[in-house]
């Protein structure tokens, strides 16, 4: 009997499947992404079905009109091999008229994406360690709800390449969520989220115009995060103050992407990245 693969836009409630299988493949999403994550591009989201079940997932995320983010390309292992992946990668590629796509990953899947072409342009490494508790914080580090929203919006857009206001209102708003800025002199000179996932916590961002300022902010972030409790920063090879930060924190490296671009690349200042956003959006 023939086999009827099809493929469709997902609703609200299939995201949940492609965030679970982010986790089984070792990703270790956040509790709360989901939500964000299609509420940033509602017809994003797609998934490749067989008697509607759903055994493969992408997404194709417009941020705005001239960059977009390609994450969750995922198919389920039971069909691996007999290119559902491959058909739906097509589709999703169809449907996304933006200048530049950017991706994160596997160094294993390297070669596919070049076929389709995607060109490298750095290494994104996970370091993980452990909570901290801090007495002597920062005055300057206050909450993002204290500053205007358009401030952060604004200095956000700067630092990440693109504008994603949509989604980085629902970002810095999750339960179990904590977002912080370092605000001097009526300026934002940083940001930094933490939120609860499957494993730990994890920061990203962590924008940040200098090294002070991103210790600043991260030993903000880690006193707000339960004790003992496993804590990861997805660095960006180019910025060795980054990985400085790190290791003053004896955090240690346990998996790393590759981040890959087409149609050009994504204009951004990575020595102020020290914590990517995420790997599912960039």
């Amino acid at each position: 009997m023939a086999v009827h693969y099809r493929i469709r836009r997902m609703r609200r409630e299939d995201v949940e499947v492609a965030v679970e299988w982010a986790y089984e493949e070792g990703w270790n999403p956040g509790l709360y992404d989901a939500g964000v994550f299609y509420q940033t591009d509602p017809s994003g989201f797609w998934a490749g079905t067989i008697d509607g079940e759903i055994i493969s997932t992408m997404s194709g995320v417009r941020y705005d009109p001239g960059y977009g983010f390609l994450g969750f390309f995922i198919t389920h292992p039971d069909y691996r091999g007999r290119g559902y992946g491959s058909r739906l990668w097509e589709t999703v590629h169809e449907q996304m008229e933006t200048d530049v796509l950017g991706l994160d990953g596997a160094p294993a899947q390297q070669a596919f994406y070049k076929r389709a072409g995607y060109r490298p342009s750095h290494r994104n490494i996970r370091h993980e360690g452990v909570s901290e508790h801090f007495s002597d914080l920062d005055p300057h580090i206050v909450n993002v709800t204290h500053i205007p929203f358009d401030r952060l919006d604004m200095y956000d857009r700067r630092r990440f390449g693109a504008r994603r206001t949509r989604f980085l209102r629902g970002w810095i708003s999750r339960p179990g969520t904590h977002a912080l800025t370092c605000f001097k002199d009526g300026d934002v000179c940083g940001y930094g989220v933490v939120r609860p996932c499957r494993e730990g916590f994890k920061i990203g961002p962590l924008f940040a115009d200098s090294e002070p300022v991103a210790e600043m902010l991260y030993r903000a972030l880690v006193t707000r995060v339960h004790p003992d409790e496993p804590v990861f920063l997805d660095i960006p090879e180019p910025n060795p103050a980054a990985f400085r930060l790190a290791d003053r924190h004896r955090m240690k490296p346990v998996f790393e992407t590759v981040r890959m671009y087409r149609n050009g690349t994504l204009e951004a200042p990575l020595n102020n990245w020290f914590g990517v956003t995420s790997f599912e959006l960039g």
